[in-house]
């Protein structure tokens, strides 16, 4: 009668541990929204803050005095970089996607203004955009450091003469694609670097002059963004007259208009790997001041997310979706 009792009683434990393990599990991959990292000055500075795709959840990650800036999600969604404003000049910060972990890579040993954050597709580096006054007549160059300790300070950019913004990674993981000019004079042109710098090539090339020419002096293509299988381009280009995101093939073929709203500004697009491959993020005026917006680029259809009178801008949001 024991043996009996003992085998009822293991048997209950066992289904009891089962259960558990299912509700545990159940928890666990409940459905939740995806989310998308922004700057915004609607506490009275620059803050760092993520929000839902859905338009939920909005989480201030960072607050302290200084101004944060430039957030950039690692392609894995591991690691949060930014760049950190105030006396003592600018440095590069890491964090968790929950804010949590802030690490100071840099401590002001990156001589001038740090422009510009993104990571490289390992995530194994941190690709800057830093004016230097005693380097290239102070024109904004390309840097990588260790996204680690930010050690091996690097310069990657070649060209002293022009300036150099807005580094994104090429999917494909051979190199970089920045905006390269004058931003001064809103003239800026697409330019693919390679892992060491070397200048490979503008984006869009010759062909795009048969749409626009957005090759133009006082036209600019800037902010340019990869698919997150890596065979197109999203930037932005105020060729039409107001800024538009527009999408062309990685070789500059084939442009479209993907936001077609002539009486606003669109510009820095973030293209997500997190939903269908198709849905970017972008910074849109169209409400009256500049928010965060999602679309498809397939059906064009925009999604507010924020909603205030403060400017929102700069998102970023996963690149790469595990196949596990």
């Amino acid at each position: 009668m024991k043996e009996v009792s003992k085998m009822i009683v293991t048997r209950i434990l066992v289904l009891l541990g089962f259960a558990i393990t299912f509700l545990v599990s159940a928890a666990c991959s409940e459905q939740v929204g995806t989310p998308i990292y922004f700057q915004s000055d609607r506490d009275g500075q620059s803050e760092i803050y993520s929000i839902w795709d859905d338009g939920t959840n909005l989480q201030r990650l960072t607050t302290d005095p200084a101004e944060d800036t430039i957030p950039s999600l690692s392609l894995d969604g591991a690691k949060l970089a930014w760049i950190k404003s105030g006396n003592n000049g600018t440095d590069i910060y890491t964090m968790n996607p929950d804010g949590t972990g802030a690490q100071n890579l840099t401590n002001g040993t990156i001589p001038g203004v740090i422009d510009y954050v993104t990571w490289s597709f390992k995530g194994d580096k941190l690709v800057l955009s830093v004016s230097d006054p005693q380097v290239a007549d102070g024109n904004y160059q390309i840097y990588s450091i260790n996204s680690s300790d930010g050690s091996g300070y690097t310069r990657l950019s070649q060209d002293d003469t022009i300036s150099h913004y807005h580094p994104r990674t090429n999917m494909q993981g051979v190199g970089y694609i920045v905006s390269v000019g004058d931003l001064t004079k809103n003239s800026l042109d697409l330019l693919l670097l390679n892992l060491e710098g070397k200048a490979m090539g503008k984006v869009p090339n010759e062909t795009f002059r048969t749409s626009n020419d957005f090759q133009a002096s006082g036209i600019s293509e800037d902010f340019a963004t990869y698919q997150s299988n890596g065979r197109l381009i999203m930037f932005s280009t105020n060729a039409s007259g107001v800024f538009e995101i527009y999408r062309v093939e990685a070789d500059g073929r084939r442009p479209a208009n993907v936001t077609m709203q002539s009486d606003s500004n669109q510009t820095q697009p973030d293209w997500g790997g997190a939903l269908d491959g198709n849905t970017f993020a972008y910074v849109s005026d169209q409400d009256g001041n500049p928010e965060i917006y999602i679309q498809s680029s397939d059906t064009r259809v925009p999604t507010r997310l924020t909603v205030n009178d403060a400017n929102d801008t700069n998102p970023t949001w996963i690149k790469v979706v595990s196949s596990e």
